[in-house]
């Protein structure tokens, strides 16, 4: 405390024993003010010298942080959760005679014309060119080209993706060719009795797709351009806008 302090503490004792022996009269309502004087002094000593105490602001400001952080660990937290609930589903899928590569889907094409994801896996992991690929759904897809470290998957539709099909009720044959949007099933038998709701698969004919992989039902039926046919419309079982992970068929080795 310095010297000027210390003597106006001093100097207001005085007052104060002075007022209280009745020397001095008419000091009380000055006394009050003068007295809270040195108080006042010695508070701005101590808050100049920056050891005033943090803010609310600053203290809510930290709070709202560390919030912002636990509400951002809450949803890598629940990310995590559903893509393992995604990865069981899938992993779940088995294909006699084969291995499953699962992979991601890390891109697309961004050509309005083609229907074509990128994944994650390449040669390093076993994936070769026009190995099928599938979802817990059903039929995706197959592997077009091949990097080391990942692939390119023609989705079924894509306008150049062919597959040999059969109805599973009625056993009718036919071609399940890409759209943009879903399939159509051409070549079908003009006299079948084939229904919408009917289940359509691979045939297993052309050697790429296995046979039994789904891939959706019809949806409507007309007749082909020259009437020796049936064409159907087909509901894909596989939705492709919510395409995240895949698995690649690898044939068992014997």
């Amino acid at each position: 405390m310095t010297n000027q302090k210390i003597f106006i503490v001093v100097l207001l004792l005085i007052l104060l024993s002075l007022n209280k022996f009745g020397l001095v009269k008419g000091l009380d309502d000055y006394l009050i003010d003068i007295s809270r004087f040195p108080l006042r002094l010695i508070s701005s000593s101590y808050f100049s010298k920056g050891e005033r105490p943090a803010p609310f602001s600053e203290e809510n400001r930290q709070f709202k942080q560390r919030i912002k952080e636990l509400n951002q660990r809450v949803v890598e937290l629940e990310e995590a959760m559903q893509e393992n609930k995604r990865l069981r589903g899938l992993l779940s899928f088995k294909k006699q005679g084969y291995v499953n590569i699962p992979a991601q889907v890390i891109g697309e094409s961004s050509d309005n014309w083609r229907k074509v994801v990128i994944i994650d896996k390449g040669k390093r992991d076993g994936i070769r060119k026009d190995m099928a690929v599938v979802t817990k759904q059903g039929l995706a897809g197959r592997i077009t080209d091949i990097g080391l470290r990942s692939s390119r998957v023609m989705l079924i539709i894509d306008f150049n993706s062919k597959v040999a099909a059969l109805v599973q009720r009625t056993r009718d044959q036919g071609i399940a060719e890409g759209n943009i949007y879903s399939c159509e099933m051409r070549y079908i038998d003009k006299d079948s009795d084939i229904a919408k709701g009917d289940i359509v698969i691979s045939s297993g004919r052309g050697g790429i797709y296995p046979k039994g992989l789904i891939i959706g039902k019809i949806d409507g039926l007309n007749k082909g351009i020259n009437r020796l046919h049936l064409k159907a419309r087909l509901l894909p079982a596989v939705n492709f806008r919510r395409l995240e992970e895949v698995l690649c068929l690898k044939k068992a080795s014997p």
